[in-house]
């Protein structure tokens, strides 16, 4: 987890004034803000049934909570339990989730 939260903090460095999350699927996310906030999350342990649409489902959870003011914390673990859930699922139910 320290390598993925080192390589947000090298992606911070491309990308100023930005808020980069990098996910890594069964490794986990890190992210790192422009004031220096870095941190990493290890996957949810799933029993994976696809990962088709996984980063939209994250991104999309995460673009979600940031556009509500929620702390980022909080929004890279929902991002997180989103995909989590998503890929637990089969593709056939999941319009059901």
């Amino acid at each position: 987890m320290r390598a993925l939260a080192r390589y947000a903090e090298a992606g911070i460095r491309r990308f100023a004034g930005s808020r980069p999350a990098f996910e890594a699927g069964g490794e986990g996310v890190a992210y790192c803000d422009c004031n220096g906030l870095a941190f990493a999350l290890p996957a949810m342990p799933v029993e994976v049934v696809s990962t088709h649409g996984a980063g939209d489902e994250f991104f999309g959870a995460f673009a979600a909570g940031l556009a509500r003011g929620d702390p980022v914390e909080a929004v890279l673990a929902v991002a997180n339990a989103a995909a989590a859930s998503l890929v637990a699922t089969p593709e056939r139910e999941r319009g059901r989730i």
